[in-house]
């Protein structure tokens, strides 16, 4: 996003307090009215649906919030999805009426909002074509490097996921099941490329997770 529209952006949004949200927390279940557009500060959470046979399938995106709730509120449409926190989360919240005269009063934002989703849209479009197409080690090192570049510390060469994820929800982003997340893991620290340090994932080839 352009810069200067992102600090405009910033600026009205320090007129909202921070809402602080629970790991676990479940924001938006099927059905309810989402009229609300958020921006996640720290954390993330998930946006997904529940399948008949009780498997849970999850938009392939790190930090989907702002372009959830930004497609959902402006569209005025039901939601059909759950959300729920995967990590505890700070974020601003802003009714969306509020968001809306706040785009009509700033020359430029509006257009730049709308190129900002558009390309978010085509990077979830590549993203879901790789995970379609990889094999199960490609799929669970690609969300582990995106794991490692939004929320990893860097700690000399290595880079420190610092909070766990349940396997359960990495199977959910992956399209794999648990039991197979699982194995594919354990292939990566055999081969020395990661290993968990309590609730920690310490990344030591960071390189070998770039697909």
């Amino acid at each position: 996003m352009n810069k200067k529209i992102q600090i405009e952006i910033e600026n009205f949004l320090k007129k909202y307090k921070l809402v602080k949200y629970k790991k676990g927390q479940i924001l938006v279940r099927p059905g309810d009215l989402f009229g609300k557009v958020i921006l996640e500060k720290t954390g993330f959470a998930r946006v997904y649906k529940a399948t008949e046979d009780e498997r849970e399938i999850s938009w392939p995106i790190l930090k989907p919030m702002w372009l959830y709730s930004l497609i959902t509120a402006i569209g005025d449409k039901k939601n059909e999805y759950y959300v729920e926190t995967v990590t505890a989360m700070e974020a601003w919240v802003v009714p969306v009426d509020e968001f809306l005269n706040f785009l009509e009063t700033k020359k430029g934002i509006l257009e730049e909002i709308y190129r900002s989703t558009i390309l978010d849209l085509v990077d979830l479009t590549e993203k879901i074509e790789k995970l379609v197409l990889a094999d199960a080690y490609t799929k669970v090192a690609i969300l582990i490097n995106e794991l490692a570049i939004n929320f990893g510390k860097k700690k000399g060469k290595e880079i420190i996921i610092d909070f766990n994820i349940p396997h359960r929800v990495l199977a959910s982003i992956t399209g794999l099941t648990r039991e197979t997340v699982t194995l594919q893991i354990l292939k990566m620290q055999k081969e020395g490329i990661l290993h968990n340090q309590g609730r920690e994932m310490v990344i030591k080839e960071i390189k070998k997770l770039d697909y």
